[in-house]
């Protein structure tokens, strides 16, 4: 890290002042001041100057991670309403091969969100004590913090939830799954509903990719 002799005293100014301010931060925390103790991690992630190539390409690891998460547990979702239309009682042929079909899927999308939990898991392991690891655990804290004025008009700006009155993105996308709140990816039942087409072609899903290639972020 090569630092300019002002960048390196403001370093370590701000490394002798990191107990003080991780307290400012408890307190403000407290005091449902959420938005002023990220603000203040902010600043001090500017003054110690933590933005490293290594630290930026984990966190984009992380984004990455946590994407993909968010998209499997939306499919899932799907597919678990899906098959709660089907009448076991009098199942057509076809049906019962399209429901065998989901229920195989199912059982692949649990096998991939116990990986990606602990590719999670992995990743933020390496992830030093820092004012951004502070941010990010306050930030898993709140249920609704993807809920910001900003998150909330880009996923409008691309057609998503948050663009209709459905309230998805306010709400836990699935049951079962921890964690499971978030804006819209090209998996979400509502969504594709209300498009009348999937999101994803065959080889955006078999490629891993979390929405169709002529987009860069979930919707």
């Amino acid at each position: 890290m090569n630092l300019t002799k002002g960048e390196a005293i403001s370093r370590w100014l701000a490394l002798r002042a990191e107990p003080f301010l991780t307290l400012v931060e408890d307190i403000l925390e407290r005091n449902g001041k959420c938005a002023m103790a990220q603000m203040l991690r902010s600043k001090q992630c500017g003054w110690q100057a933590i933005a490293s190539e290594k630290l930026i390409l984990l966190m984009q690891s992380m984004a990455a991670v946590d994407m993909r998460r968010r998209e499997t547990i939306q499919k899932e979702a799907f597919l678990l309403a899906e098959c709660q239309t089907f009448d076991r009682k009098g199942l057509t042929e076809e049906e019962k091969h399209q429901l065998q079909d989901s229920q195989e899927e199912l059982e692949h999308l649990s096998q991939e969100l116990w990986r990606l939990e602990r590719e999670r898991y992995i990743l933020w392991r390496r992830v030093p004590y820092s004012p951004l690891r502070r941010a990010i655990v306050s930030s898993q804290k709140n249920p609704k913090s993807h809920m910001t004025k900003w998150l909330r008009n880009d996923s409008a700006g691309r057609g998503g939830c948050c663009d209709r009155g459905c309230g998805c993105c306010e709400r836990p996308r699935s049951a079962t799954r921890a964690k499971s709140f978030g804006h819209c990816t090209s998996e979400c039942a509502c969504c594709r509903k209300a498009c009348g087409f999937e999101l994803s072609s065959p080889e955006d899903r078999k490629s891993g990719n979390i929405i169709p290639a002529s987009l860069s972020t979930t919707i």
